[in-house]
């Protein structure tokens, strides 16, 4: 029988393959080892394939088989390098000397898969052969995003059965901790002292898992001095590891457009703008879809709009937001204030783990949205 733990390591650095060698051998997995980077090298059924980067900066393109993953080894940080290395099809990047604890994770996260029959893509989109990063996203406050990630997250775990983790993005002025009925003071902050060799479990220990859903919940810091120490490439990695451990990864973004926003957005699998039927808020998106444009959001993602708070009196209904904006309508939410304030009010989740849910106009959209356009 064919061995399907098969590895390829291809670099002229004799102590990084040996790093390498030694980390895929203890997982079991046969490792043959190239110092150059040929048409051929890919093409011999390997699993895994772990490459150096000299071989890939200079790439346009990598034709790999879609039943291998394709790991870059760079020898700094470089984002404008990891993106392009992203768009090659690589399914992940580590930083040789300061990730040696998440390279015994990532090998070991990939043996998994590799034994499940999960196999990555090489495509531009292969890194969606993780979990799914969803953000959700308004340039005007006060649309309901909070709200609406925090019933979509219940949703996938309660009712889907999907292993989810939600992350506050919004800093200070975050409101996952009203949402979830949540007092803590861990937050993504914390794990700025273990940036450079974040790992899943340096992140479950900031999470809060919420007692009665079960779903990981990734506070951002209530100290406004805290929240603009935070590095836009903690952002990026703490996403990047949950999307290697968890099938969702919910992404509440704060509204404006800022670094921090960017990163959010920029990770995302699909990013959903939240917008409320009126001509205010749909002059903010067109702005908003303008900016998208200049800087290439959603278009590798996917964008999606998700009405909320309709009523039969809105100056705009569903058909006339398709007229005037091309992007394709993904949910629609209606208004239901007392159905809902209550609800909050008591600290009571939407969706329960045992697949219950709260009776309201909301939860049953929000059901529709997720069966819809989310697990579909």
């Amino acid at each position: 029988m064919m061995n399907t733990l098969r590895a390829l390591i291809i670099s002229p650095d004799k102590e990084l393959t040996e790093n390498l060698e030694g980390a895929l051998s203890e997982a079991s997995f046969t490792v043959v080892k190239e110092e150059e980077l040929k048409d051929e090298s890919l093409q011999q059924g390997y699993a895994v394939a772990f490459i150096d980067d000299v071989f890939l900066k200079e790439q346009s393109s990598l034709w790999t088989p879609p039943n291998m993953y394709v790991v870059a080894v760079a020898k700094e940080r470089n984002f404008d390098a990891v993106r392009a290395y992203m768009k090659l099809g690589v399914y992940d990047v580590i930083v040789e000397e300061e990730e040696s604890d998440r390279l015994k994770d990532l090998v070991h996260h990939l043996k998994e898969k590799v034994e499940r029959g999960e196999f990555s893509a090489a495509t531009a989109d292969s890194y969606q052969a993780q979990g799914k990063v969803l953000s959700f996203y308004s340039s005007k406050g006060g649309s309901g995003k909070t709200l609406l990630s925090t019933m979509t997250a219940q949703c996938l775990k309660g009712k889907h059965k999907k292993d989810v983790v939600i992350i506050d993005l919004n800093a200070q002025f975050g409101g996952l901790d009203v949402t979830f009925g949540l007092e803590h003071n861990r937050s993504y902050y914390d794990l700025k002292p273990v940036l450079d060799e974040l790992a899943i479990h340096h992140i479950q220990n900031v999470a809060i898992t919420h007692e009665q859903t079960g779903i990981d919940v990734i506070l951002g810091p209530s100290n406004p001095e805290q929240a603009e120490e935070v590095e836009d490439e903690l952002i990026s990695r703490m996403i990047r590891v949950c999307k290697e451990h968890y099938d969702y990864v919910i992404v509440d973004m704060p509204s404006g457009v800022s670094a921090l926003s960017f990163m959010g957005l920029n990770e995302a699998s699909h990013i959903y703008y939240v917008l409320n039927p009126d001509s205010m808020s749909l002059r903010v998106l067109k702005h908003t879809l303008t900016l998208f444009d200049r800087f290439q959001l959603g278009k590798k993602q996917g964008l999606s709009l998700i009405l909320n708070r309709t009523d039969k009196k809105d100056e705009m209904t569903e058909a006339d937001v398709k007229k005037i904006i091309e992007v394709p309508v993904g949910g629609v939410i209606r208004s239901d204030y007392f159905g809902l304030q209550p609800l909050l009010n008591m600290g009571m989740p939407f969706f329960l783990g045992n697949g219950k849910k709260a009776k309201t106009k909301v939860t049953k959209d929000v059901e529709r949205f997720v069966e819809k356009s989310v697990v579909s």
